[in-house]
């Protein structure tokens, strides 16, 4: 080749390297002599590749990012794990305590007046293995009153088991014991009265308020694609600590202990829907009650035909009832508000003559609101009303007319509670703070026992509409 050839491919070769950095998107441009098909249109949308340092150096700015954003948690503000594990067998122990002071006013059939003190403790642990639970917990929580006589002490004791997921399905069975000890409260059913016979305000004390309780549940649940459903029976042995004034044979209407047994069953479902914003659950259930010495009445009249002295001429009360209840909640997560709501409707059946035979609907809306970090702040409303059957109390010989008649002239009784709290939560709730205020009232068309008229022969004064008012703060430690 001349030196005229190699002068024209280099101006050649320097010609194209030129034009191709020139070139937007990098795409190559034709040399002399040369046909190149154009770039198609997603070849010209493609950013150009970064260099390989680039990509490094963005790794590490973003790892410096998230170090700075990171802060380091201090061991005492994380809450411990307790499980401990071996092999396929883990033991989670769980504990609690609580601490409450408040001041309680009230009108009505006690007016329990005066200040309360409550403590309490629980505890109990989950061994889990695999397709297989047991957990047994104990309770104990105790009230002490100060200006008025309503102390209390509550045991309770429960075990839990059960067997699965098998193919979907799951089996549990519990068994529970509860001890709930009131000494010395006011008697209403037993005042003191002065030489003249007439009641002084005082109340003879007693124990018969207390109450020993063995219930038994087993079930069956079965997960579909919204959650769980499941059927249930269950059975209880419910008893009264008896007043030493009660004696079936001399007093068979007076001081009578509500000692029964119940058995039933149901069924429930639950689930969530919505990626679990909404949540519900919805159970049936039916009960048969069996009281032991408690006598049936006679409609209207309410007579149980037994005279002191004489055997009791009405067999012991017995009842059926079915309950249907339904609660759901939603959670707003742009507000941090969970809204929920319940209702439930039960029916009450009187086997002997329909004097005890009622329905009742409850309602409860309520809203826990999380403004800040540990701090929640919930309120809630609750509503009940129960009518009587037509074959319940009416007017006529000793029984006085009922205080209104607004409803078919039925007895009926109405009760509202409002409810409120503030809670403040640190060392990841391992400790809360609270206080809270709950406002109830309950009113009744029964009229007001007056002494030696409604009933006859009998000191008793008795107010049933009730007001109370209850203000507290106290402290909560779980884990």
């Amino acid at each position: 080749m001349s030196w005229r050839g190699w002068l024209f491919a280099l101006w050649a070769g320097l010609w194209a390297s030129t034009a191709a950095a020139a070139s937007p998107g990098g795409e190559t441009v034709a040399a002399p002599g040369e046909t190149v098909a154009p770039a198609s249109a997603e070849e010209r949308a493609k950013p150009p590749k970064p260099n390989k340092k680039a990509r490094k150096k963005k790794k590490k700015k973003k790892r410096k990012k998230k170090k700075r954003k990171k802060k380091k948690t201090k061991p005492w503000l994380v809450q411990p794990d307790l499980t401990r594990r071996w092999g396929w067998l883990a033991v989670t122990p769980e504990m609690g305590a609580f601490v409450e002071g408040g001041m309680v006013y009230g009108l009505g059939m006690r007016n329990p007046s005066g200040a309360q003190l409550g403590l309490g403790v629980d505890g109990g642990f989950l061994l889990s293995a695999p397709y297989a639970w047991f957990e047994p917990t104990v309770r104990y929580a105790q009230v002490h009153t100060f200006g008025y006589p309503q102390p209390q002490r509550d045991l309770a004791l429960e075990a839990e088991a059960g067997l699965g997921p098998f193919w979907g399905a799951k089996g549990y069975s519990k068994v529970g014991y509860r001890r709930m000890y009131r000494p010395g409260w006011n008697d209403l059913y037993q005042p003191l009265v002065d030489d003249k016979g007439d009641p002084t305000g005082a109340f003879t004390p007693t124990d018969r308020y207390s109450t020993t309780s063995v219930a038994a549940e087993a079930g069956l649940d079965v997960a579909h694609p919204l959650g769980e459903s499941g059927l249930f029976v269950d059975a209880a042995r419910r008893l009264n600590d008896h007043d030493p004034g009660f004696d079936p044979i001399l007093a068979p209407n007076h001081l009578v202990p509500n000692d029964r047994t119940e058995v039933g069953g149901g069924v429930k479902t639950k689930g969530d829907l919505w990626a679990r914003r909404l949540r519900y659950r919805v159970a049936g259930h039916v009960e048969y009650r069996a009281y032991d010495l408690r006598l049936a009445r006679d409609h209207h009249t309410g007579k149980t035909n037994a005279s002191p002295g004489g055997l009791p001429q009405n067999p012991p009360l017995k009842e059926w009832r079915a309950q249907l209840r339904s609660r759901q909640s939603f959670w707003v997560k742009s507000a941090k508000l969970r809204l929920s709501t319940s209702v439930s409707y039960t029916y009450n059946l009187d086997l002997y003559d329909g004097y005890m035979s009622w329905h009742r609907v409850v309602g409860k809306i309520g809203a826990r609101w999380r403004p800040l970090r540990g701090l929640a702040l919930s309120a809630s409303w609750r509503s009940a009303f129960r009518l009587f059957e037509d074959t319940g109390y009416k007017e006529g010989g000793a029984h006085p007319a009922l205080d209104d008649e607004f409803v078919f002239g039925r007895r009926h009784d109405e009760a509202h509670t409002l409810e409120a709290e503030a809670a403040y939560a640190i060392f990841k709730g391992l400790v809360e703070f609270y206080a809270g205020t709950e406002m109830s009232a309950r009113f009744t068309n029964f009229p007001d026992y007056t002494p030696y008229t409604f009933p006859a022969r009998r000191a008793y004064s008795l107010d049933r509409d009730v007001r109370l008012f209850t203000a507290y703060l106290g402290l909560r430690v779980q884990m």
